[in-house]
């Protein structure tokens, strides 16, 4: 009937997107559910990839031969189910498992663009998720045919270069649809020109929160070290039941922390994916302890709709020298299941959605 791989899997991501490379459809599980398998029951958690003897555009055996070969290539568990009807939880006819649409990438590179973080997000994609990426110089970004592209990706950087136009170009491409995901420098600019709906802590709360006091000449140097946050291994609390953190079994998560940025938790709910723990954050390296307090709570990764597009923003390098593994499988979430988050900053028309989604499901 289906077969289904978990998402916890590091290699999910890559697997699914081979599958839809080849034209094979498949679906994403946002809810758990209870499948009746060929070796009994087996309880599946949320971003568990489905792939349905329905809707496939070739014959059914050329899909299973492609599934195993992918399965036995990557070392993937694959459940063999039986039934559409679940045991426990959602059906597999359930609006609760939706269609994994195929991507392409986009990442905004260029002089305004910190290039070694561009070439970890690249590598990532491109080695362990088999996506192309394609680079998208700022000084050629007015003229881009944004309409290709179903995500664009911004790290860190000033993006001095782009323009209002720019600004205008991108806040439509995004109304339309398109999901773009900042990191760092990449999301405050996206924060700045109104694209991500959350606000950077600012410099001037880290400046005040160390004492000046009594300072004397020779304290200058250590002064102003202890103001930086050079590298360190912060713990971030995430809300796993969120879109974005399926397929992680804890709530903490270590992720490499090489700046003060941090944003500021919105009001509005359901959009905070992850918060730096409070009132600890750090986990490993020096950070003086006025940062650190400055940073306990607030948003480390945020998410919401905007028109009929997604913004994501991370306050930090996830895919940091291409050697954090941990937290780099956040850039797949928020490539393959952005399209499932749902609020929008405002709590009316959240509200009014979910009534909408209420009377649809009821018919």
């Amino acid at each position: 009937y289906a077969y289904a791989f978990e998402w916890h899997h590091y290699y999910a991501p890559k697997t699914l997107n081979r599958l839809l490379q080849a034209g094979v459809h498949a679906r994403q599980a946002m809810k758990e559910f209870t499948a009746k398998t060929t070796t009994g029951e087996v309880t599946l958690s949320p971003g568990t990839v489905v792939v349905t003897r329905a809707y496939q555009q070739q014959d059914w055996r050329d899909v299973q031969a492609i599934l195993a070969e992918l399965a036995t290539e990557h070392q993937l568990p694959v459940h063999a189910i039986r039934s559409g009807m679940s045991t426990a939880g959602m059906d597999l006819g359930s609006r609760n498992l939706p269609p994994v649409k195929p991507v392409s990438v986009m990442m905004v590179v260029g002089t305004d663009a910190n290039m070694y973080e561009a070439g970890e997000a690249w590598y990532y994609l491109d080695r362990h998720v088999g996506i192309p990426v394609s680079m998208v110089d700022t000084d050629r970004f007015n003229n881009a045919d944004l309409s290709r592209y179903t995500h664009i990706i911004m790290v860190d950087g000033r993006y001095s270069t782009l323009n209002r136009r720019s600004v205008e170009k991108l806040q439509d491409w995004v109304q339309q649809g398109g999901v773009v995901i900042g990191q760092q420098g990449g999301a405050r600019w996206l924060s700045e020109h109104g694209i991500l709906g959350a606000k950077f802590v600012d410099e001037a709360t880290f400046r005040d929160a160390f004492k000046f006091g009594e300072l004397r000449y020779g304290d200058m140097d250590d002064f102003y070290g202890q103001r930086r946050l050079a590298g360190a291994i912060f713990e971030v609390q995430l809300d796993t039941s969120h879109p974005l953190a399926f397929g992680y079994p804890r709530t903490q998560l270590p992720v490499f922390k090489d700046s003060t940025n941090a944003m500021i938790v919105p009001d509005a709910p359901f959009v905070t994916v992850a918060t730096y723990s409070n009132p600890e954050p750090r986990l490993a390296g020096f950070t003086a302890e006025a940062n650190r307090q400055v940073l306990a709570g607030k948003a480390a990764i945020i998410a919401h709709r905007k028109g009929a597009g997604r913004v994501v923003a991370f306050a930090d390098d996830v895919n940091f020298r291409a050697f954090f593994w941990g937290s780099a499988k956040l850039l797949s979430n928020a490539i393959f299941l952005a399209p499932e988050v749902r609020p929008t900053l405002s709590d009316e028309e959240n509200a009014a959605a979910a009534a909408e989604e209420a009377a649809e499901a009821a018919h």
